[in-house]
């Protein structure tokens, strides 16, 4: 069976973003997009010449601001909003 977290079903069934006001700095944005991308926090550290733990700094943080849960959501937010290359 399929697995849809509760608050990506709710979007998906009202189609309203409770995400639309969200400001993530732009290292934030950049972090969720190669998360998205399927890449690792140890290959998005160096691919953005960080450490590992500041890249968790900074996914910790974007997910707390955009209120989810799961590198799921992240992707799904990342596609919605046109991140993706």
């Amino acid at each position: 069976e399929n697995y849809l977290h509760p608050r990506l079903g709710a979007l998906l069934a009202t189609g309203t973003d409770t995400t639309e006001d969200v400001e993530l700095s732009t290292r934030e944005r950049e972090v969720v997009r190669l998360i998205a991308a399927g890449y690792t926090n140890p290959e998005i550290a160096e691919q953005l010449e960080v450490a590992e733990r500041t890249v968790k700094t900074y996914r910790a943080r974007a997910i707390e601001k955009l209120g989810f849960s799961s590198r799921a959501e992240i992707t799904a937010y990342v596609r919605r909003i046109g991140l993706v290359d």
